[in-house]
């Protein structure tokens, strides 16, 4: 396993909780599969799982941040852009053999999750929590 789920990612919403540890589990399974059978079509599958994941998650957080009136919604939706649109060049990159899935790739994608758990999410904790 590449990177473990721990209690300090939590953003004490069992949702996005969820959804956090899902995408830390495709990460992984794109880690394992690097590292196991190297197969371009499942990496393929794992990047458009994520990337679908990812979307689905971030359109469930907006949804909450609206119905609490998020003061930082804005600033929060752009970086779901920016990152949706970082995922997005990743994957074209990859399926036009511009890049290889590496330990650096992999390391990007969970860094940007892990980061965006720490910078952005838990801003919200003291509005939406239900842990």
């Amino acid at each position: 396993m590449y990177l473990e789920w721990n209690d300090q990612y939590s953003v004490q919403v069992k949702k996005f909780n969820a959804q956090h540890k899902d995408m830390l589990q495709i990460i992984n399974a794109i880690h394992d599969e690097l590292l196991g059978n190297n197969r371009r079509e499942t990496q393929i599958q794992l990047l458009d799982k994520l990337t679908l994941n990812t979307m689905n998650h971030f359109s469930d957080e907006e949804q909450a941040l609206h119905e609490i009136n998020y003061s930082e919604i804005l600033d929060h939706m752009d970086e779901h852009l920016n990152l949706l649109q970082e995922l997005h060049d990743l994957k074209t990159d990859y399926m036009n053999n511009r890049i290889d899935i590496s330990e650096e790739l992999v390391g990007f994608l969970a860094n940007w999750l892990i980061v965006h758990i720490e910078d952005m999410d838990k801003q919200y904790i003291p509005l939406m929590r239900d842990e």
